[in-house]
Order: C-alpha cells, then structure tokens, then sequence
C-alpha cells in the first residue's frame, strides 16, 4: 500500500481549507492508500488565527482536526519535516489546494496597500518562498520521492515584481513530478517563474469531489437539526466591510418572505454580522455543519470564494458579492484577472451572477433584481456543470495517482 502524505491549510481556522484537506484526504482513503496530513502548522499564521478567531469557534476547528484528520507528529522546520516523511516511509507527497502558492518579493513586501498600511504587517511564512509549499524540504530527503502541486493558488502574487527571486522558484518547480493550478492567474505565474517550462494545467478545487469522497452521513440533514432551520431558506453571508445597507437587507427579506422562503445569515468563522432576517445563526459552527447548511439551502448571497464552490458543486443557487481583486492605490481601477471567484465564474459561463464591490464606482444591485437572479437560476444545468466539474477533478485526480503508481 503506498502512503501519502498531504502538505495544505489544513489547520487554519476557515471552512473552505479543511474541507479541501478533507475532500483530498478522503479521496486517498478510498482509493487504498495510506494516508497522513504533514502537520506544518507555520507559528506566526496560527497565532493569527487564535488572535482573530472567537475560543468557541476556534475549538470547533480543534476538535474537526481530531476527529478527521490522520496527521503525522508536529513540525515546523524543513529538516523535521523530511524527518517525518523519512520516519512515515511516505512514497509521495501532494501539496495543496488552496492558495499554498503565494510569493510576494522583497518589493512586494514593503508595498503600500490601498489602506496606507503596508504588507508586511499581513504577511505570514507561508506567504514567502521558499516555504514547504514550494517544497523547500526536498533537497533534504534521502529518497527522492514524486511530490506533486495540486489544483494550488498563487492568490495576490505579483509576479512581475518577482524578477529578483525566479531563477530560484525556477529550480525550485524542476523538483515538482506534477503541477496544477486553480485559476488562469496562477498559470501565469507558473508559467512566468518557470520561464515557460511548466503552463499547468487548470484543474478544480478538491471542494469538487466533496460528496464523491467524503462519507454521505457527515453532512446528513439530520446535521442541521441543532440549528432548527426552515424547509425553505436562502443564506445571506456578508462580511461586516463589504455588507449592504439596513434596507437593502430588508427589501431582499421581503422578497423570500413573499416566496414563503426564509433567510438565514451565516457567520464567518473569524466574525459575525447580525442582520434584520428571519434568522441569525451563531458561532459555533463547525466545517461539515457549514457544509451542510449551504447543501441544503435553497441558494447563498454573500462573500468568499468556498460558499461559492460549495453551491456550485451541490447546484445551489447563488450571487456572489466578490471583494478579491487588485485594485489601483490612486485610480481605484480594478483588475478582475487577480480575483479567483471571477476568474472560476468566467470560466464556468456564470458571470450573470457577480458583481466586484471593490470599485469606488460599485453600488449594490438592487436586492430585487439579486432575488431574481437566485430564484430564476438554471439548477438543472448547474448540474450539468457539477457534473462537469466532478469528471475533471477524477481526471486530476486519477493523473496523480499514475504518477504516485509509477
């Protein structure tokens, strides 16, 4: 039996990453391997997550990792972490998904950002290479073993402001057996820091394959009975920042209340934002909890990319309020290319329902024409293009295995 090992976020404090390491995780296991999460756990992003996050969510998470996650011992250092996948025997190691693939140079670091605060100050380990994401432990195994980049963001790296660092990413990728990419603007740093050797390929997020995976009784609905949610609901999911006025909330109300739906509004692990809807769930939620209560809604509006995901793999109908973008300090220009919920809406033909609320030019939609948008959305073919998405992550999927097998 050949043993894995998986090297992601799958220890932050945020939905969307540990359902990703636990679709990935789950896929192994049924397909007869031995596998194990490396647990790098980088001290500075985890003390972020315990500074930001409330006690009782952040033990929510605590508790999801010991219950679903098979790890290795702790490790912080690339020398423990070749130690580790010496000591475990491990015949190949997948990195990712998610955004494991961020550089932001020397540059970059010290940038002034569009809130006059600089980078630097958001910046953690695994934001600059060389880092284990980028496989800075290899040179220290003994046995060269296939590691593999899969479905992996570059989310916010800036590559052309990365000239002085690209020979080194450039040798660091010939160490790599295989490589995918999640959106078109990581296949352009790819392409940019491997001088055009490696264009990866565009493959899905491990979100994708979740209820092909993962067992069907962890997201049941008996799951949601704790939360005594209606039949029929539609989830708004806003973060404070980006939140729309008291009486666009009101009239969106109004519109499902006259469908005899009800809206619900879903916390973010980090924040909640209580609205005027019928009601306001609260944290503590846990990721399979989420998982569910989006699977079983009967649409989401709101932000972040995973909702988004989540819907779509489940054909649930959504508008997505995207806040990632490169925006212009001065200009307020808007380069829509930097953000992956755009770039994934492009790609699938759904752009009907995004809007950016990162432009000074931005203004809500009206909450009647989002309503609209929602209850008139294609289900059938979005399941069409589930299935779509499905077949392409198997295709990914069964592609590493031939290159773990070989």
């Amino acid at each position: 039996m050949k043993k894995i090992g998986l090297l992601t976020y799958h220890s932050v404090y945020n939905f969307g990453a540990n359902l990703q390491a636990l679709s990935t995780l789950w896929y192994f296991k049924k397909h007869g391997y031995d596998v194990k999460i490396i647990n790098w756990r980088p001290r500075d992003l985890l003390e972020h997550y315990q500074n930001t996050t409330p006690g009782n969510q952040a033990e929510i998470h605590e508790s999801f990792f010991d219950s679903f996650f098979n790890t290795t011992d702790g490790c912080q250092t690339d020398e423990e972490i070749a130690r580790i996948i010496e000591k475990e025997s491990m015949d190949a190691i997948v990195i990712g998904s998610d955004a494991v693939c961020r550089h932001f140079s020397f540059l970059m670091q010290w940038r002034p950002s569009r809130t006059y605060t600089f980078l630097k100050n958001g910046l953690y380990t695994s934001d600059i290479f060389p880092n284990p994401y980028w496989g800075s432990f290899y040179s220290r195994l003994v046995r060269k073993i296939p590691m593999i980049l899969m479905s992996v963001s570059s989310q916010g790296t800036k590559y052309k402001y990365c000239f002085n660092d690209r020979k080194e990413v450039a040798n660091s990728l010939k160490n790599f057996s295989f490589i995918s990419v999640r959106d078109t603007w990581s296949q352009k740093v790819f392409d940019y820091f491997s001088y055009g050797e490696k264009t990866p390929v565009i493959t899905p997020d491990p979100v994708f394959g979740f209820n092909i995976n993962v067992p069907k009784e962890f997201v049941s609905e008996g799951i949601l009975k704790r939360f005594s949610l209606p039949e029929r609901y539609i989830i708004l999911s806003f973060k404070k920042k980006y939140s729309p006025s008291r009486d666009w909330i009101v009239r969106f109300v109004q519109c499902c209340n006259h469908a005899d739906i009800s809206v619900v509004s879903l916390p973010y692990p980090q924040e909640e934002n209580p609205m005027d809807v019928n009601i306001n769930l609260s944290l503590p939620i846990s990721p399979l909890e989420w998982y569910s209560i989006i699977k079983h809604s009967m649409g989401y509006v709101g932000n972040n990319m995973h909702p988004i995901v989540v819907s779509m793999h489940n054909a649930i109908p959504f508008f997505s309020f995207d806040y990632y973008a490169d925006v212009s300090l001065f200009l307020r220009k808007v380069n829509l290319k930097f953000s992956k919920i755009y770039d994934l809406l492009s790609r699938s033909g759904l752009l009907e329902y995004y809007v950016n609320v990162q432009s000074s030019s931005f203004h809500f939609p009206e909450p009647e024409l989002v309503f609209y948008r929602v209850s008139d959305f294609n289900v059938e073919q979005a399941k069409v293009l589930a299935k779509e998405k499905e077949n392409c992550y198997l295709r990914l999927m069964k592609n590493i295995e031939e290159i773990i097998n070989i």
